[in-house]
């Protein structure tokens, strides 16, 4: 529900949520650069990976075809894989929905469980994107379940129990092996 809430698909019951100073619902209907890939990636099935996100692409305009073969690359896919999407395993799913996510390059990234389903290069992929997007400074919020890999991609890892946080923990990175 936060992810939800944060990126303008529903609002709270009580409260707000802002970006870049403006309430989202109210000013704005959600912040302007997300991505976000929330529960199960779905796409056109008849359509292959580069495709669907080829028209997605073409809803904002900020990105070119050559940057999206880029992140289909980036998640260890085949750009030119002429498989439409409802050929693609589970793990091939994942990844397209995290290069759907990712591609813009947004300020906002909301990752619901993104390693889910995916083999250890598909998690090696995710953990290299989000280093890169953290680099340039995009904010990432992660819902996950897993605390081993929660401490790989997090700086802090909160707790949340019924709307609540309930714990807070920084993360050190340079404990890590």
């Amino acid at each position: 529900m936060l992810l939800r809430t944060i990126a303008g698909l529903i609002f709270p019951t009580s409260g707000y949520v802002s970006s870049n100073n403006k309430i989202i619902g109210k000013d704005i209907s959600f912040p302007n650069s997300i991505g976000l890939l929330i529960e199960h990636p779905s796409f056109i099935g008849k359509y292959t990976g580069f495709k669907n996100l080829q028209i997605l692409s073409e809803l904002k305009g900020v990105i070119n075809d050559d940057d999206v073969r880029q992140a289909i690359k980036d998640v260890g896919l085949d750009p030119s894989d002429k498989r439409h999407y409802r050929k693609y395993s589970l793990g091939m799913k994942q990844r397209l929905g995290v290069a759907c996510a990712m591609m813009e390059h947004p300020d906002i990234i909301l990752l619901d469980e993104p390693i889910n389903a995916l083999d250890p290069t598909g998690v090696e992929c995710v953990e290299h994107l989000l280093a890169k997007a953290r680099q340039r400074g995009s904010l990432i919020i992660i819902a996950c379940h897993d605390n081993n890999e929660l401490r790989v991609l997090a700086d802090k890892i909160l707790t949340l129990s019924e709307g609540k946080i309930i714990s807070s923990e920084a993360v050190n990175h340079e404990d890590a092996c």
